[in-house]
């Protein structure tokens, strides 16, 4: 349990240092500065009541992100960045998080609010909790001129009304990462200068069903046989032999077809041509590409693996 709360901490920390340079910025709603040692009491009582409670892990968990995400609020919205690509305005503390981990995963440069922020702010698109007792078009308007607004909505029939009142689209809350993923790609709102992971992280969980334990087990046996499978690309080249070649590449492209690795799948792929059309006379260069890419697959598996 101190462990719980001990990453917690770091990670707000952690997201505090890192400002505006930062690609994940999270602004909790502006409050007094006497609020750090209210939250440190409500902690330090938290601990109490799981241990004379005998709470569970789980429900300690979400106790713990209410208690400590209120941490750093005197003055973070004063450290606002003074561009993203997504501003996310949203008074619910789990929806605004969840859109944030979703868009960051994408690449997108995202701050997030609680609050429409006083400070000018530029930015790609915003996405806004539509409240739907307030007039719908004056919420609209007051967000930055020619910018795509994404309305979220919590039913449906708020979604004409959302549209007629200018937003570019809406979202029904709960979100769904495809839902956002779909809209984001109708609006053509894409990253700047992102860079292309080399592995699908979203088909490879929907793969496992999502249990991290068997992708790590699966990443495990990938990085145990790797060495050997490499090893046995280079004795082909050096002995010419297409056909050691085309088995070695068929077997690894086999495994990097598990991890939705599409460069590192080509590449090897092109390598298993070669050994069946006999011809060895690129085979040299494109193993060196292969294993470029399959470095970074490597790590690429190895940081997925350690944020679970």
């Amino acid at each position: 349990m101190e462990n719980l709360f001990a990453i917690k901490i770091a990670n707000t920390k952690t997201e505090v240092n890192q400002k505006s340079s930062s690609p994940y910025w999270f602004a909790p709603p502006h409050k007094p500065k006497h609020l750090w040692l209210t939250q440190t009491a409500n902690l330090l009582y938290l601990l109490y009541c799981g241990f004379h409670l005998r709470l569970s892990a789980k429900t300690l968990k979400l106790l713990a992100f209410f208690s400590v995400d209120t941490f750093l609020e005197s003055d973070s919205m004063a450290h606002l960045p003074t561009s993203c690509n997504a501003l996310i305005i949203d008074r619910n503390p789990i929806h605004r998080h969840l859109l944030h981990v979703l868009l960051e995963q994408k690449g997108y440069r995202v701050v997030s609010v609680s609050e429409r922020p006083e400070k000018a702010l530029s930015y790609q698109f915003a996405m806004i909790d539509i409240d739907e007792c307030e007039n719908i078009e004056q919420q609209i308007a007051r967000a930055q001129s020619g910018i795509p607004i994404i309305g979220l909505v919590s039913h449906e029939q708020y979604d004409q009304p959302c549209l007629n009142a200018g937003a570019a689209a809406t979202l029904i809350r709960p979100i769904r990462a495809d839902q956002l993923v779909a809209v984001l790609q109708n609006l053509n709102v894409q990253p700047e200068n992102v860079q292309t992971s080399p592995i699908d992280i979203d088909r490879i969980m929907t793969r496992v069903s999502g249990r991290k334990q068997i992708l790590k087990k699966m990443v495990d046996i990938f990085t145990e046989e790797l060495p050997d499978q490499i090893a046995a690309l280079h004795r082909a080249i050096d002995q010419q032999s297409p056909e050691d070649l085309r088995q070695a590449a068929h077997a690894l492209k086999g495994s990097v077809a598990n991890f939705d690795a599409s460069a590192a799948y080509e590449t090897a792929f092109a390598l298993e041509q070669m050994g069946k059309s006999n011809n060895l006379s690129l085979a040299p260069e494109t193993c060196q590409t292969l294993e470029r890419e399959l470095s970074a697959v490597q790590n690429a598996l190895k940081e997925l693996t350690l944020s679970f």
